[in-house]
């Protein structure tokens, strides 16, 4: 039996800013989204989303409560569902760091309410960043 793969996004807001990472997404596109961590086996949310942000971005956070979840499925052309991901997404504070994109990210970038309007940004991440009205 196939089960799908958790995902957990932060949530960092840094004086006025939102952190991003550049991407390969889903779909085989160069997208901006949330800082993005795969849920191994034995590894809690929290640990999990602050060992991979610090990974990715080289920022140090502290997780924080669970804001939004939702699945991401992709089909094949026969309707198939060949990817199955459940992604968690929780707020974040910062703690420290320097941002310096690491291996698994092609960019990192800390982007205000105005700028995200010039990146291409994840559907998924603009939703969440309306809902709590970064945007």
């Amino acid at each position: 039996m196939k089960a799908p793969v958790v995902e957990i996004a932060a949530v960092v807001v840094h004086y006025g800013a939102v952190l991003l990472v550049k991407r390969v997404c889903s779909a085989g596109e160069v997208c901006w989204s949330l800082p993005l961590a795969v849920l191994p086996w034995g590894e809690c949310l929290q640990r999990c989303v602050e060992r991979e942000v610090l990974a990715a971005t080289g920022v140090v956070i502290r997780s924080g409560a669970v804001l939004h979840g939702y699945d991401r499925m992709v089909s094949a052309t026969d309707g198939a569902v060949t990817e199955h991901s459940v992604v968690i997404e929780m707020e974040a504070d910062y703690l420290g760091g320097e941002l310096q994109p690491g291996a698994a990210v092609l960019d990192a970038a800390w982007v205000s309410a105005l700028a995200i309007a010039t990146l291409d940004v994840d559907e998924k991440c603009l939703e969440l960043l309306v809902d709590i009205g970064f945007i």
